[in-house]
Protein backbone atom coordinates (compact mmCIF):
# COMPACT_ATOMS: atom_id res chain seq x y z
CA UNK A 1 0.00 0.00 0.00
CA UNK A 2 1.41 3.37 -1.03
CA UNK A 3 2.26 5.75 1.80
CA UNK A 4 0.12 8.85 1.13
CA UNK A 5 1.16 11.14 3.96
CA UNK A 6 4.38 11.83 5.83
CA UNK A 7 4.70 13.85 9.03
CA UNK A 8 7.82 15.98 9.39
CA UNK A 9 8.90 17.44 12.74
CA UNK A 10 11.48 20.22 12.67
CA UNK A 11 11.14 21.18 16.35
CA UNK A 12 9.75 18.90 19.05
CA UNK A 13 10.69 16.27 21.58
CA UNK A 14 12.14 14.37 18.64
CA UNK A 15 12.74 15.56 15.09
CA UNK A 16 12.45 13.56 11.91
CA UNK A 17 9.93 12.10 9.48
CA UNK A 18 7.16 9.74 10.57
CA UNK A 19 4.70 7.66 8.58
CA UNK A 20 1.74 8.04 11.00
CA UNK A 21 0.26 10.93 12.94
CA UNK A 22 -0.10 8.63 15.95
CA UNK A 23 3.67 8.34 16.17
CA UNK A 24 4.43 11.96 15.23
CA UNK A 25 1.94 13.44 17.69
CA UNK A 26 3.88 11.98 20.63
CA UNK A 27 6.76 14.33 19.85
CA UNK A 28 4.82 17.61 19.38
CA UNK A 29 1.71 17.47 21.56
CA UNK A 30 2.12 19.88 24.44
CA UNK A 31 5.49 21.12 23.18
CA UNK A 32 5.66 24.92 23.07
CA UNK A 33 7.06 26.24 19.80
CA UNK A 34 6.94 22.91 18.01
CA UNK A 35 7.18 23.02 14.21
CA UNK A 36 5.74 20.28 12.02
CA UNK A 37 3.86 19.72 8.77
CA UNK A 38 2.46 16.89 6.69
CA UNK A 39 3.64 16.17 3.13
CA UNK A 40 2.54 13.89 0.28
CA UNK A 41 6.10 12.60 -0.30
CA UNK A 42 8.96 11.60 1.98
CA UNK A 43 11.37 13.72 -0.06
CA UNK A 44 9.37 16.85 0.69
CA UNK A 45 9.15 15.90 4.37
CA UNK A 46 12.91 15.34 4.53
CA UNK A 47 13.49 18.73 2.90
CA UNK A 48 11.31 20.43 5.50
CA UNK A 49 13.21 18.83 8.39
CA UNK A 50 16.56 19.79 6.87
CA UNK A 51 15.41 23.35 6.22
CA UNK A 52 15.86 23.07 2.47
CA UNK A 53 13.05 24.29 0.20
CA UNK A 54 11.07 21.57 -1.56
CA UNK A 55 8.98 21.50 -4.72
CA UNK A 56 5.84 21.15 -2.61
CA UNK A 57 6.64 24.35 -0.72
CA UNK A 58 7.99 26.47 -3.56
CA UNK A 59 6.00 25.65 -6.70
CA UNK A 60 3.01 27.97 -6.85
CA UNK A 61 0.45 27.36 -9.62
CA UNK A 62 0.41 29.90 -12.41
CA UNK A 63 -2.60 31.17 -14.31
CA UNK A 64 -3.97 28.36 -16.44
CA UNK A 65 -2.40 25.55 -14.41
CA UNK A 66 -4.72 22.78 -13.24
CA UNK A 67 -4.41 20.12 -10.52
CA UNK A 68 -4.85 16.42 -11.12
CA UNK A 69 -8.41 15.01 -11.11
CA UNK A 70 -9.95 14.69 -7.65
CA UNK A 71 -7.62 17.42 -6.36
CA UNK A 72 -8.27 21.10 -5.71
CA UNK A 73 -6.14 24.20 -5.22
CA UNK A 74 -7.59 27.03 -3.14
CA UNK A 75 -6.11 30.51 -2.89
CA UNK A 76 -7.64 32.37 0.05
CA UNK A 77 -7.36 35.78 1.68
CA UNK A 78 -8.96 38.16 4.18
CA UNK A 79 -9.51 41.90 4.23
CA UNK A 80 -10.67 44.56 6.70
CA UNK A 81 -12.13 48.07 6.59
CA UNK A 82 -11.24 50.05 9.71
CA UNK A 83 -13.98 52.64 9.14
CA UNK A 84 -16.72 50.02 8.87
CA UNK A 85 -15.08 47.70 11.39
CA UNK A 86 -15.97 44.92 8.99
CA UNK A 87 -13.89 42.03 7.67
CA UNK A 88 -14.16 40.20 4.37
CA UNK A 89 -13.11 36.84 3.01
CA UNK A 90 -12.59 35.51 -0.47
CA UNK A 91 -11.10 32.67 -2.40
CA UNK A 92 -10.73 30.92 -5.71
CA UNK A 93 -10.97 27.14 -6.01
CA UNK A 94 -9.27 25.53 -8.99
CA UNK A 95 -10.22 22.02 -10.08
CA UNK A 96 -8.93 19.87 -12.92
CA UNK A 97 -11.69 21.01 -15.28
CA UNK A 98 -13.07 24.29 -13.90
CA UNK A 99 -12.73 26.92 -11.19
CA UNK A 100 -15.07 28.84 -8.92
CA UNK A 101 -14.89 31.81 -6.57
CA UNK A 102 -16.54 32.87 -3.34
CA UNK A 103 -16.57 35.96 -1.14
CA UNK A 104 -18.46 37.54 1.73
CA UNK A 105 -18.05 39.51 4.91
CA UNK A 106 -19.25 40.09 8.44
CA UNK A 107 -18.81 42.41 11.41
CA UNK A 108 -19.03 40.19 14.49
CA UNK A 109 -17.39 42.36 17.19
CA UNK A 110 -15.04 39.72 18.62
CA UNK A 111 -13.88 38.59 15.19
CA UNK A 112 -13.49 42.15 13.92
CA UNK A 113 -10.83 42.63 16.60
CA UNK A 114 -8.47 40.36 14.63
CA UNK A 115 -9.31 42.18 11.40
CA UNK A 116 -8.29 40.51 8.12
CA UNK A 117 -7.15 37.37 9.96
CA UNK A 118 -10.79 36.61 10.76
CA UNK A 119 -11.54 36.84 7.06
CA UNK A 120 -8.70 34.56 6.02
CA UNK A 121 -9.73 31.90 8.54
CA UNK A 122 -13.31 32.14 7.26
CA UNK A 123 -12.01 31.71 3.71
CA UNK A 124 -9.99 28.65 4.68
CA UNK A 125 -12.99 26.95 6.27
CA UNK A 126 -15.29 27.76 3.36
CA UNK A 127 -12.79 26.48 0.81
CA UNK A 128 -12.33 23.18 2.64
CA UNK A 129 -16.08 22.81 3.13
CA UNK A 130 -16.74 23.37 -0.57
CA UNK A 131 -14.10 20.87 -1.68
CA UNK A 132 -15.45 18.33 0.80
CA UNK A 133 -18.99 18.82 -0.52
CA UNK A 134 -17.71 18.11 -4.03
CA UNK A 135 -16.10 14.90 -2.70
CA UNK A 136 -12.60 16.03 -3.59
CA UNK A 137 -9.87 13.83 -2.09
CA UNK A 138 -7.28 16.57 -1.47
CA UNK A 139 -7.23 20.35 -1.23
CA UNK A 140 -4.11 22.51 -1.16
CA UNK A 141 -4.67 25.79 0.68
CA UNK A 142 -2.45 28.64 -0.50
CA UNK A 143 -2.48 31.27 2.24
CA UNK A 144 -0.36 34.25 3.31
CA UNK A 145 -0.93 34.39 7.10
CA UNK A 146 0.97 31.70 9.01
CA UNK A 147 -1.83 31.18 11.54
CA UNK A 148 -3.97 29.57 8.85
CA UNK A 149 -1.72 26.52 9.06
CA UNK A 150 -0.31 26.89 12.58
CA UNK A 151 -3.68 27.16 14.33
CA UNK A 152 -5.16 24.37 12.22
CA UNK A 153 -2.35 21.92 12.95
CA UNK A 154 -1.95 22.96 16.58
CA UNK A 155 1.61 24.30 16.38
CA UNK A 156 0.32 27.68 17.61
CA UNK A 157 -1.70 28.07 20.80
CA UNK A 158 -5.34 29.03 20.32
CA UNK A 159 -5.82 31.99 22.66
CA UNK A 160 -9.41 32.95 21.83
CA UNK A 161 -12.61 31.01 21.14
CA UNK A 162 -12.53 31.63 17.41
CA UNK A 163 -9.04 30.27 16.81
CA UNK A 164 -10.01 27.24 18.91
CA UNK A 165 -13.16 26.74 16.83
CA UNK A 166 -11.09 27.12 13.66
CA UNK A 167 -8.63 24.47 14.85
CA UNK A 168 -11.42 22.07 15.80
CA UNK A 169 -13.19 22.56 12.48
CA UNK A 170 -10.08 22.01 10.36
CA UNK A 171 -9.11 18.94 12.37
CA UNK A 172 -12.59 17.50 11.91
CA UNK A 173 -12.60 18.19 8.17
CA UNK A 174 -9.13 16.64 7.82
CA UNK A 175 -10.71 13.31 8.72
CA UNK A 176 -12.68 13.40 5.46
CA UNK A 177 -10.44 15.35 3.09
CA UNK A 178 -6.69 15.65 2.91
CA UNK A 179 -5.56 19.26 3.55
CA UNK A 180 -2.16 20.50 2.39
CA UNK A 181 -0.97 23.95 3.51
CA UNK A 182 1.35 26.13 1.42
CA UNK A 183 2.35 29.65 2.44
CA UNK A 184 2.48 32.27 -0.31
CA UNK A 185 4.20 35.64 0.23
CA UNK A 186 1.56 38.37 0.22
CA UNK A 187 1.39 40.94 -2.58
CA UNK A 188 4.19 39.46 -4.69
CA UNK A 189 2.29 39.25 -7.98
CA UNK A 190 1.10 35.65 -7.70
CA UNK A 191 -1.92 35.73 -10.02
CA UNK A 192 -4.36 33.58 -8.06
CA UNK A 193 -3.28 35.12 -4.76
CA UNK A 194 -4.04 38.58 -6.13
CA UNK A 195 -7.45 37.34 -7.27
CA UNK A 196 -8.19 36.07 -3.75
CA UNK A 197 -7.12 39.45 -2.33
CA UNK A 198 -9.57 41.28 -4.60
CA UNK A 199 -12.39 38.89 -3.71
CA UNK A 200 -11.76 39.41 0.00
CA UNK A 201 -11.90 43.17 -0.45
CA UNK A 202 -15.16 42.76 -2.36
CA UNK A 203 -16.48 40.61 0.48
CA UNK A 204 -16.03 43.42 2.99
CA UNK A 205 -18.81 45.35 1.29
CA UNK A 206 -21.03 42.61 -0.08
CA UNK A 207 -22.28 39.28 1.21
CA UNK A 208 -22.42 36.52 -1.41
Amino acid sequence: MKQEKWYAIRKGRKTGVFSTWKEASKHVTGVSGSEYKSFPTKAAADAYVSGKPSAVETKIPNRGDRPQPNRCWAFIDGSYDVKLNRYGYGGILIYSDHQETFYGGDSQPELAKIRNVAGEMSAAMRAVQRAYQKQIAEITLYYDYMGIEAWATGSWQRKNPYTQQYHDYMQKMAQGIRIVYVKVPAHTGVYYNEQADQLAKKGVYQQA
